[in-house]
């Protein structure tokens, strides 16, 4: 059993719970349940989620001679990410990091970087929810520079 930061306990088999290699390090047994105090229930699922499906893949390509995750990663991990929003796909990402779980770290900063590389400053903006501050003035200096 594993233990969200919101307290929820969720069952886990010890064949996903070992591919969490850092949780192996703390704990010598598996028979209560683990906290995972940084970690909060939604993304959680999705790790438990991945962990259930994860099959092992190539190592994936050190370049950036990519422009979507289905040229990169298998199906079923395209699949997984689809329906994440780019807020749902960092905080994921944030979880993998704290469990040390680089399959689901690679995955999912890769997708996150695929929907980010060619945007213009305003589709960035929109993409990720910020809200641009910039007087004109400032945007016709920042324009004028990187002319």
């Amino acid at each position: 059993m594993v233990v969200s930061q919101e307290g929820d306990l969720f069952e886990m088999t010890q064949q996903p719970i070992r591919s969490l290699s850092s949780l192996i390090n703390e704990f010598d047994s598996f028979d209560d349940p683990i906290p995972l105090p940084n970690i909060q229930t939604k993304e959680l699922m999705s790790v438990i989620r991945f962990c259930s499906l994860y099959q092992p893949f190539n190592e994936i390509k050190r370049t950036l001679e990519f422009e979507t995750a289905e040229e990169l990663f298998p199906e079923w991990c395209v699949k997984f990410t689809q329906d994440l929003n780019m807020s749902e796909l960092w905080e994921l990402a944030k979880a993998a990091h704290y469990l040390d779980l680089s399959s689901l770290l690679n995955l999912t900063l890769c997708v996150w970087s695929t929907r980010v590389i060619g945007k213009t400053p305003e589709e960035l903006r929109e993409l990720l929810n910020v809200e641009n501050d910039l007087t004109e003035e400032e945007i016709s200096k920042i324009n004028v520079k990187w002319i």
